[in-house]
């Protein structure tokens, strides 16, 4: 291939990305992130997807977050889309959260026994929220 076209195409593609880095992005996050600070930029979207069964009397729950920095948009249960399908087959709690803020979150959600006080788990991240890429 002539060394211009090429060029032409590796400016292309430098530009498209460029340009889709500017654009609000959403980052999944799960267990293995438990403990690890997160860095994301305002009007991002942060999912928090969290093993779970509700079928037990165990559920995840958001114990702290910085409303301010980290806007709580929706929460729920996924039930397994693989076999087993039966009753009782575990699927994952998703907590979704919206950057709105520059500033710092502790996140921390915790897997509580339903009568009982004390966590049996506790998910837990800083979250850093940076000015919006230009």
């Amino acid at each position: 291939m002539p060394v211009r076209p090429l060029l032409v195409i590796l400016s292309a593609l430098v530009l498209a990305g460029t340009a889709a880095a500017h654009e609000p992005r959403v980052m999944g996050i799960g267990q293995k992130q438990n403990g690890e600070k997160i860095a994301i930029n305002v009007g991002d979207t942060l999912v928090v997807t969290l093993p779970a069964n509700a079928a037990t009397s165990f559920n995840w729950r958001l114990a702290a977050v910085t409303r301010t920095v980290l806007r709580p948009d929706a929460n729920g249960y996924v039930a397994a889309l693989k076999p087993p399908l039966a009753q009782g087959a575990a699927g994952v709690a998703v907590f979704i959260f919206k950057a709105v803020k520059v500033g710092t979150s502790t996140l921390r959600i915790n897997y509580i026994k339903t009568g009982v006080k004390a966590p049996a788990k506790i998910f837990a991240t800083t979250v850093t929220v940076r000015p919006k890429e230009a």
